[in-house]
C-alpha cells in the first residue's frame, strides 16, 4: 500500500505541478491570457526584482502584498507547494529555461488547488503565455 501511495504522489507531482499539458490547442487570446485569471487579478506584469528569482530548479513563495525583502527564501518546489498560504503565488524556475519562470496561482478558498499557471519573462515581468487557466 505504501508503494502505491508513493507512485500516486510522484505521478501527481510530475503531472499536477510540472507537466502542464492541455488536451485542446489554445487560441491566440487564450495563450496571451486576454481574459485569464492573471489579467482579472491585475497581474499584467509580475515584477520581481533581480536577485529575488529562485535558482533554476527551485521555487519561491511570493506574496504580492509584501516587499521583496519580506518574502520567504527559495527552496524545494515539492516542500513549498505543500505550505503555500492563501493569496500567495508559487514561482517555479524550470532548470531548462533560464529566461522564464512559471507563476502558479492557487485558489484562495481551497488550499492546494491550482487556479492558473503563467509563463513570465525574467527581468521584464511580462506574462508571455498562459499555460493553464481555470
Amino acid at each position: 500500500m505504501k508503494r502505491i501511495w508513493m507512485v500516486v504522489t510522484v505521478t501527481w507531482l510530475g503531472i499536477g505541478l510540472f507537466g502542464f499539458s492541455n488536451a485542446e490547442p489554445q487560441t491566440r487570446d487564450q495563450e496571451r491570457g486576454v481574459n485569464s485569471y492573471f489579467r482579472r487579478q491585475g497581474y499584467d506584469q509580475i515584477i520581481i526584482p533581480a536577485g529575488h528569482y529562485p535558482a533554476p530548479g527551485e521555487c519561491r513563495i511570493w506574496h504580492p502584498d509584501r516587499t521583496p525583502g519580506e518574502q520567504p527564501p527559495p527552496g524545494s518546489c515539492e516542500r513549498l507547494r505543500r505550505t503555500i498560504p492563501p493569496g500567495a503565488l508559487l514561482i517555479r524556475h524550470p532548470k531548462d529555461d533560464p529566461r522564464h519562470v512559471h507563476i502558479i496561482a492557487f485558489d484562495e478558498q481551497r488550499p492546494g488547488i491550482v487556479r492558473a499557471v503563467g509563463k513570465v519573462e525574467i527581468g521584464s515581468g511580462e506574462l508571455v503565455r498562459i499555460i493553464m487557466d481555470r
